[in-house]
């Protein structure tokens, strides 16, 4: 018999009893058994199959026997994106074995897990996979005693490795079209994309010219400039401390930003995210319009007289006509809760409205790639802030959450807008605390920064930073735990792909809940009303732009933390 298995099994019995490792006799039935050698594999649900290993496959009509199970590679937490997947079936009388599981590189990689001295390599081209281009592999070997065939291929488009395998006694294997049967273990349900959403033929309604301006409207400074007659009057005598003002050239045209605040971007800029723009007339100075972008990962920023205003989901490049802000291009992408996305793409130069083709994705990585260039616009900053409020502290009783409150506070609020108090709204979906060393939450962690208006806190700017938290468990730190490190969650297109990776077998979850403001507002609401009660302040209720206010529920510091129960 050809068959490497037998050679090897030989020699390792050989050399495990030459060395004694790992083998014990039972004198009571003379039989040998090993230890310390634990499966790797577990059975599991077909949906939970699907989890971790999509674009998948699913049994063939008429098949009988239809068993799943999955394996974690040595057994470790960290490597679930590694998890491979089995499905074994019979059909017509013969066993198969399908696998899949994540590969790096670019080649077909064998995980059938057979190890026979194949005869004959046939390259073949599966119909349906890959839109019936999926080129692939067939392996034969037969003797007088069994023989086998193996058919694998690799999808280069996710990454996914892939096997179908049979063997059986004599000529069982010999003549199986292996071919059809991989062909019609192809499931279009189960394939990425499957569950997009359907494709609208407009620009999504949150990121229309019209809702974009109604937002800038309710968010950028609303300053009154009559009786200026130039910028320096309008910054000597209309703005407030705290508040921002840029000379800048759009298009062609000289214009003056007035932003609510300013933030330090790090890269020696004070950097702003909302502005009221005006530029001179022959007789009076005007007001050309307001923008306001998603968050401080994207500050207002020029290039070539272009203003980029942007977010994790949208991108607009704007410039000047007519004495009115004009939107040169416009990239959108959408998610639904599966994580899966479409794209928009305008361009007033040429004159196309694109959804969801693969040129819409190229020119939103473009769009992209143009604000990676362009300059982040330097704001001066009008005096100075005050806080009005104490800042935030975690009231809870667990010691553990007043490491990671703490964290968000001091890693988090610095990017943005000086505001009177910045409260963490963290929303989480899953906890692990089975290694001390690295306890893992993972969440949709807020920050949300408030000003005082009477007895409610107003938002001035907040965002979501989505991912995963590692806390390690430290006796000789006064703390406790220390944070070690923060995954979160990539932007744009990157979206679902780190999403998936972070969140692993939460990530279903994880979209549940980010798709839930009602949740979110709950559990916001509660931080808020517990920070009020700890520091004897009269706040009554939270509000965003463009929104009423929410009221505060009564207090809970000493069960509601944690999940956020």
């Amino acid at each position: 018999m050809k068959k490497i298995t037998a050679l090897a099994i030989a020699f390792s019995m050989t050399v495990l009893t030459l060395c004694g490792c790992n083998v014990t006799v039972n004198n009571n039935t003379g039989e040998n058994a090993t230890t310390g050698m634990a499966n790797p594999w577990r059975d599991c649900t077909e949906e939970e199959a699907y989890k971790y290993a999509p674009n998948g496959f699913s049994a063939p009509d008429g098949a009988t026997d239809v068993h799943w199970s999955m394996m974690l590679p040595d057994n470790d937490p960290k490597r679930e994106n590694d998890m491979m997947v089995q499905m074994k079936f019979d059909l017509d009388g013969i066993s198969y074995c399908a696998r899949e599981q994540a590969s790096p590189g670019e080649e077909v990689t064998d995980i059938s897990g057979m190890y026979y001295e194949w005869q004959d390599t046939e390259d073949v081209t599966l119909a349906n996979w890959a839109g019936g281009n999926m080129k692939a592999q067939i392996k034969s070997f037969a003797n007088s005693d069994e023989s086998a065939k193996l058919c694998m291929w690799f999808d280069i488009e996710t990454g996914y490795s892939y096997s179908l395998s049979c063997s059986g006694d004599g000529d069982a294997a010999k003549n199986v079209d292996i071919k059809s049967v991989a062909e019609a273990i192809y499931d279009p349900k189960k394939q990425i994309g499957a569950n997009a959403p359907e494709i609208p033929e407009t620009c999504p309604e949150e990121a229309t010219d019209e809702f974009l301006a109604k937002v800038a409207d309710e968010n950028a400074p609303n300053v009154d400039i009559s009786g200026c007659d130039t910028f320096t009057q309008i910054v000597d005598k209309k703005l407030e401390k705290g508040m921002g003002y840029a000379n800048e050239k759009i298009g062609d045209t000289d214009v003056l930003l007035v932003s609510s605040g300013t933030y330090d971007n790090l890269d020696q800029n004070m950097a702003a995210i909302d502005a009221q723009i005006f530029m001179y007339t022959d007789d009076a100075i005007v007001e050309v319009g307001k923008v306001v972008c998603g968050g401080t990962a994207y500050p207002l920023a020029v290039k070539d007289g272009n203003l980029y205003v942007g977010s994790n989901h949208w991108l607009c490049k704007y410039t000047l006509e007519n004495g009115k802000l004009k939107t040169v291009a416009k990239a959108v992408v959408e998610f639904n809760e599966s994580g899966y996305e479409s794209y928009y793409y305008e361009s007033a130069d040429e004159e196309v409205n694109l959804y969801d083709t693969v040129k819409t994705q190229e020119q939103f990585e473009n769009l992209y790639a143009e604000i990676e260039t362009a300059t982040v616009i330097n704001f001066a900053t009008v005096g100075g802030t005050s806080a009005k409020l104490p800042p935030y502290q975690y009231p809870g009783p667990e010691l553990f959450y007043t490491v990671v409150y703490q964290y968000l506070v001091d890693e988090l609020a610095k990017n943005y807008p000086a505001a009177d108090v910045s409260i963490p709204c963290p929303i989480i979906v899953a906890e692990d605390e089975s290694n001390k060393d690295d306890i893992r939450i993972w969440g949709d962690f807020w920050m949300f920064n408030y000003d005082l208006r009477g007895d409610t806190l107003e938002c001035k700017s907040g965002g979501s930073y989505p991912g995963c938290i590692h806390v390690k468990d430290v006796l000789d730190d006064p703390r406790g735990y220390v944070v070690t490190d923060f995954e979160i969650v990539g932007d744009g297109s990157d979206f679902g792909p780190t999403a998936k990776k972070i969140f692993g077998k939460y990530y279903d979850k994880f979209m549940k809940i980010q798709s839930d403001d009602k949740k979110r507002d709950k559990v916001r609401a509660q931080i808020i009303a517990n920070y009020a009660v700890d520091n004897n302040l009269d706040i009554k209720a939270f509000k965003d732009y463009g929104w009423d206010p929410v009221k505060l529920p009564e207090e809970n510091i000493d069960s509601f933390y944690g999940f956020n129960d």
